[in-house]
């Protein structure tokens, strides 16, 4: 089956939750954080709306995905249920869309290339607040 034309909201669905994971991993490994009610917070930084918006504004201006996830991710942006008062929420939904578009298709190493570049994308933001 080819999942690039799932509904990007049931892509975005499963995007959600890959992305909710790997940051929790993020924060347990990485920067060794022990207090669960810290790791809330700062798990709350990594996979806001508007962090999400821009990261992907950056790997947009890099050129770093490839045509399909672009596809996907304009797929997921436009879609009209994916609208709301926000405009960081619709981006956020095609960043989504292609996670949950590369776990449907058992690409991990996608994955962890993309969430790679997503910490240290954020991880040097969030030091500056």
């Amino acid at each position: 089956m080819d999942h690039s034309l799932k509904n990007p909201l049931v892509l975005a669905y499963l995007g959600d939750s890959v992305l909710e994971m790997h940051v929790r991993m993020h924060l347990i490994e990485t920067l060794k954080i022990g207090k669960v009610n810290q790791m809330n917070k700062m798990a709350l930084d990594y996979v806001s709306a508007a962090a999400q918006q821009d990261f992907v504004a950056h790997l947009l201006a890099h050129d770093v995905l490839e045509p399909l996830e672009k596809q996907l991710y304009l797929r997921g942006r436009n879609h009209k249920e994916s609208r709301s008062k926000k405009s960081n929420h619709h981006h956020s939904t095609g960043f989504e869309a292609i996670l949950g578009y590369h776990h449907l298709c058992d690409n991990q190493q996608r994955i962890e290339e993309i969430m790679e570049l997503y910490y240290q994308y954020n991880d040097t933001k969030l030091r500056q607040i």
